[in-house]
């Protein structure tokens, strides 16, 4: 098998687009983990302390002090009994847990919390009615968002600075070897004279181009020298 050899331009072309490929993956993995992060069962066991803390209130008849503001909120609805208090979002939800997060579906969620922030809910039986017990988790949602977008800025800069290094090599080295490679071409043998520029704007084409008019040189004291050799010859004869 003949394999056709491949230039240092697209070598590097082909790393770069790799290593961004592989920022792009640890940027979704981030956020994968970073969602999973906010919807972990840790979330839920939490829930589930504070709502078995805020039962035994109820029970002992201190329903009174169930914290309805803050981070953590929680309120008892008994039968027949309407509490103005309670966000009507929360209080026909069945017992269970519930979130405006459930990309895992380690929640349940309900078109009704659209547009209330973002929270955890835990709503749990407690005869003769139910305890509902909510977890503000705003901040770290906001947290979250304000870090996707950074990384979605990291991400474009990083791909328009992986495109601009191609095309600088496209444009400084690529292009100025196809230019002396044309030129080298287009020599004409029968002029000993012909050589190629030397203006070109990176120093390695010029050491290109200045050895390649040294070997055409070297070429043209030659062929002079046979010519020389010949012309003596001919007269001899």
């Amino acid at each position: 098998m003949i394999f056709r050899p491949r230039g240092v331009h697209g070598g590097i072309s082909v790393a770069m687009v790799a290593f961004g490929l592989l920022m792009i993956s640890s940027l979704v993995v981030q956020g994968f983990s970073s969602q999973a992060l906010i919807e972990h069962p840790y979330w839920g066991d939490l829930l589930r302390s504070v709502s078995a803390d805020h039962a035994a209130r109820v029970r002992a008849g201190e329903a009174d002090t169930l914290p309805n503001t803050g981070l953590v909120r929680s309120w008892y609805i008994a039968p027949g009994q309407a509490d103005t208090s309670v966000p009507p979002y929360l209080a026909d939800l069945a017992p269970g847990f519930y979130s405006t997060e459930d990309g895992f579906s380690n929640f349940e969620t309900s078109e009704l919390f659209n547009g209330h922030g973002s929270f955890h809910v835990a709503v749990v039986a407690l005869p003769p009615g139910r305890l509902i017990t909510a977890l503000d988790i705003d901040a770290i949602e906001n947290q979250q968002n304000r870090t996707s977008w950074w990384s979605l800025l990291w991400l474009v800069f990083s791909v328009g600075m992986i495109g601009t290094v191609i095309a600088w090599l496209h444009a400084n080295l690529v292009r100025p070897v196809r230019d002396l490679a044309d030129r080298m071409q287009a020599i004409d043998p029968r002029d000993s004279t012909a050589r190629l520029p030397t203006t070109y704007l990176r120093e390695e084409i010029q050491v290109i181009a200045q050895a390649s008019n040294v070997h055409l040189e070297r070429v043209g004291q030659f062929i002079e020298r046979e010519r020389s050799l010949l012309d003596q010859a001919s007269h001899e004869f």
